[in-house]
């Protein structure tokens, strides 16, 4: 099975809010309208009707508002758990944006939430091919978004952890929200930037490296024009480029770091996607992620 992608946003308007149901825009946080700036851009996108079609919906986020979960615990720990915002508490939870996502769009089929880390992209894509596997539905909306605090580099500053805080402003950060309009079929769809031949996530056994044949039985082809994209940030558990290059049966060159001029998305690699759909040259892309054991892949055949 083949996934299409019809419509897709990287992006948020300035104005979230101004998108929002009047009812949620004082119950939301930050992520929840960042969120919903974006999916409503990708379902414009993809000229897709909610209220004819069924689409599911699967958010995933390593950290969700996580702002709002750091403010109830200021406020437990101010006021001993007396007078506690109801508001704080119920956007606390890992599933508050999707929660608040199918209320405003009116979703009248399931939304699920994925917390995988920094790979609940990966894992949210993995589950879509599941989830529109028994053709009880066509599409399905995937969201990724997650927050960047800058509180915390003050917090470990403020606990000597300089070199750590350096660490984590090196990586230049972005946060933001992205989504992306998956199809079974190509029928009235407007447009299509590309189609998703495959994914997996799995535990790699320990002793085990990454190499062509492992990427071969999986099921994923490389071929001499591959492009292998890594995710700059998540490059701690993946091999030196020169010596992954060798263990793929890949020039150096066709190895790719993602890192955007406008930062690292915290949430999903969605915005590089978007760049080589403008590069003729590239057609067949492989996402490679991996943190601590687990690897990521994606294939993405650029239409």
């Amino acid at each position: 099975m083949l996934l299409f992608i019809i419509g897709m946003s990287d992006h948020q308007p300035s104005n979230t809010q101004d998108l929002m149901p009047r009812n949620l825009k004082r119950l939301s946080a930050r992520l929840t309208k960042m969120i919903y700036s974006a999916t409503h851009q990708a379902i414009k996108d993809a000229s897709i009707d909610l209220t004819i079609d069924k689409i599911p919906i699967i958010f995933g986020s390593a950290m969700s508002e996580i702002d709002s979960g750091q403010e109830l615990v200021r406020q437990i720990h101010q006021t001993k758990g007396v007078n506690i915002s109801p508001t704080a508490v119920q956007n606390s939870v890992h599933n508050a944006p999707a929660g608040f996502l199918s209320i405003g769009l009116q979703n009248q089929e399931a939304t699920i939430t994925i917390a995988h880390s920094f790979l609940s992209w990966e894992t949210s894509i993995d589950y879509a091919f599941t989830l529109l596997s028994n053709d009880e539905h066509h599409h399905c909306l995937v969201v990724a978004g997650d927050q960047y605090i800058n509180e915390w580099h003050n917090l470990l500053e403020l606990h000597g952890q300089n070199d750590l805080s350096n660490q984590l402003k090196s990586m230049f950060f972005r946060e933001g929200a992205q989504a992306v309009l998956l199809s079974t079929t190509l029928e009235k769809a407007p447009k299509c930037y590309g189609k998703i031949n495959r994914s997996i996530v799995f535990h790699l056994p320990n002793g085990e490296g990454i190499s062509r044949d492992l990427i071969n039985e999986l099921g994923f082809q490389i071929h001499p024009h591959t492009i292998i994209i890594l995710r700059e940030y998540l490059l701690g558990s993946i091999p030196p480029i020169v010596d992954l290059a060798k263990r793929l049966g890949l020039p150096p060159k066709n190895i790719h770091l993602y890192k955007s001029n406008s930062g690292n998305y915290l949430s999903s690699p969605l915005s590089c996607i978007s760049d080589y759909f403008t590069q003729k040259n590239h057609k067949h892309l492989i996402f490679l992620s991996m943190e601590y054991s687990d690897l990521a892949i994606v294939e993405i055949e650029i239409i």
